[in-house]
């Protein structure tokens, strides 16, 4: 008697949550930008490391952040606690120790909002070096006696009100010490240094940059450093820092290609778990000059065939997928992340969310399978 009883409750419980998977069909409500934040390389003893993201309400009604957990104690998260309104931001700031050594990092962020059944994942990632790289002869682009690597850096791909930090490595090839100094022709771009490099040796100098949301298109800041040559003569040269400013603005400084996605966000509704379910989306290039589709990167349950395509001005690319359902338990996102050289946006996600329903055929097909390894096991 108490074997069939406990098939009974088992059978119960699984009808009961087959029930409750039952919602109504919905879209995401929230759109966030950036997904991923890359502090690049920072020294070991460069302090704690701050980044920003800012979730919009892209749903009627408002919604709260109800919680944002990290994947270690070295990672802090504050969010903001006010309803969220459709058409307004939250913001959630990120602060990261730096202090657990010398290593890469990428830090899992959870987050929680009220209007998602599924939590969604950001990343904060970059790599602590203990010291500058100390190969002197890769400092061969000269100001003087101060070698450096390079005199051009590229930080591709930035956005309005997050801060990025990075270091300029130097080399002292006098036999004296110098005293030296920096100083930033943008407002937006802070530097600093320690002044004196001893001779022979090595120093760096530390760039912080923050914009705010009156940006937009490709930028060249400037670094000027300049030191005493001799008693009255000053010697000085620039080091430039070039990035595009991803941003809402339609406007964009200079030519260049444009991704545009199709669909952002795509709604499955219900979909039966026996099946496999289509997806179909376009990105095309709506700038000018060929926009370069590098790779497209999608979760384990999704299959499509892929290689990296050029895209000339006004050309569309098709991007067809298979989605399996067969593991899959009741509603959830999928992430598809397209990767390009685009002037605006050179990363482009789009979110496909789905409930599986199952039929009464799978249902007790699945009650049948556990009835099966229960009378296994009491034998």
């Amino acid at each position: 008697m108490g074997r069939y009883y406990k098939i009974l409750l088992i059978l119960g419980a699984l009808l009961f949550n087959s029930l409750l998977s039952a919602k109504d069909d919905g879209v995401s409500t929230y759109r966030i930008e950036p997904h991923d934040y890359d502090f690049g390389n920072v020294l070991k003893d460069q302090g704690p490391l701050n980044c920003s993201f800012k979730i919009e309400n892209i749903s009627k009604k408002p919604f709260l952040i109800l919680n944002v957990s990290t994947s270690c104690g070295c990672t802090k998260a504050m969010w903001s606690k006010k309803p969220i309104r459709p058409g307004q931001y939250g913001i959630i700031d990120i602060v990261y120790s730096n202090n657990e050594g010398a290593y890469p990092f990428d830090k899992r962020v959870l987050v929680k909002i009220s209007s998602e059944d599924v939590p969604f994942v950001l990343h904060v990632k970059g790599n602590v070096i203990s010291e500058v790289d100390n190969d002197k002869e890769r400092y061969t682009s000269r100001i003087g006696l101060i070698g450096l690597m390079q005199r051009e850096y590229e930080l591709g791909d930035v956005h309005p009100n997050q801060t990025y930090k990075g270091i300029i490595p130097l080399y002292n090839y006098g036999k004296d010490a110098i005293n030296y100094d920096v100083y930033s022709l943008c407002e937006s771009l802070r530097v600093r240094c320690d002044k004196k490099v001893l001779p022979q040796s090595f120093a760096a100098i530390e760039y912080s940059l923050k914009l705010s949301d009156n940006f937009y298109g490709n930028h060249m800041d400037t670094i000027v450093i300049s030191y005493n040559k001799k008693r009255f003569s000053v010697r000085k040269g620039m080091i430039l820092l070039g990035y595009r400013v991803c941003s809402k603005r339609t406007s964009i400084v200079g030519d260049g290609p444009i991704a545009t996605l199709s669909d952002e966000h795509i709604s499955l509704g219900k979909v039966c778990g026996e099946k496999k379910a289509n997806i179909s989306l376009s990105i095309s290039n709506s700038g000018t000059g060929p926009l370069n589709i590098y790779q497209i990167k999608i979760p384990e349950n999704m299959k499509m065939s892929f290689s990296p395509k050029v895209l000339l001005s006004g050309e569309m690319l098709n991007i067809n997928a298979e989605l399996d359902l067969e593991s899959v338990k009741k509603r959830n996102v999928a992430e598809m992340t397209i990767y390009t050289d685009s002037i605006k946006g050179a990363v482009q996600h789009a979110y496909i969310t789905y409930e599986v329903s199952r039929s009464w055929r799978m249902i007790v097909l699945r009650v049948y399978s556990k009835i099966k390894d229960i009378i296994r096991l009491e034998r």
